[in-house]
């Protein structure tokens, strides 16, 4: 809830210090339950190869690949429980009154990706459909991808979360 009201405020009045020091606690508080919960994932695994690979900065890949990293990993019973807690952290941040939240993770996260005017798909950070195929093989070389949550066999699962 901290990080996504402080990435709503600091777009709002990019020098306001309050929203910047919520942007840090919420970071903080993603960071440490990274290190005593469910790992980084295919998420991560993919967004070390947009950038060095594909020129993406590194701001840019987790807007693009975590989206469709969520989605896939609804299928995962584990995560849906966790993804929950997402969609539930998003409706607090929204406060009273604010109607149209919605129902899955990966929609609250990339409608804030867009709200924030960054990059919601691969082609808008310049990466085709044709070099999908060798960022999925890539991919499958990074040790997070078996971390995610939900089993990731091969190259071709990789693509089907790179069209999500």
């Amino acid at each position: 809830t901290l990080l996504i009201q402080g990435l709503r405020g600091v777009k709002a009045d990019p020098f306001n210090k309050e929203m910047r020091s919520l942007c840090q606690l919420g970071m903080f508080q993603a960071v440490q339950a990274c290190q005593s919960g469910p790992k980084m994932g295919a998420s991560h695994a993919i967004g070390h190869i947009l950038g060095p690979a594909f020129d993406v900065p590194h701001g840019y890949t987790s807007c693009v690949a975590l989206p469709g990293v969520l989605r896939w990993n609804e299928q995962d019973a584990g995560s849906r429980a966790r993804q929950e807690l997402v969609i539930a952290a998003f409706d607090r941040a929204a406060g009273p009154g604010r109607d149209g939240l919605p129902e899955s993770a990966a929609d609250c996260v990339k409608d804030l990706v867009a709200e924030l005017g960054l990059p919601v798909s691969l082609a808008a950070v310049g990466v085709s459909r044709d070099q999908l195929e060798d960022a999925a093989r890539r991919t499958m070389h990074d040790p997070l991808v078996q971390t995610n949550p939900r089993r990731i066999v091969g190259w071709q699962d990789v693509i089907s979360i790179l069209e999500l």
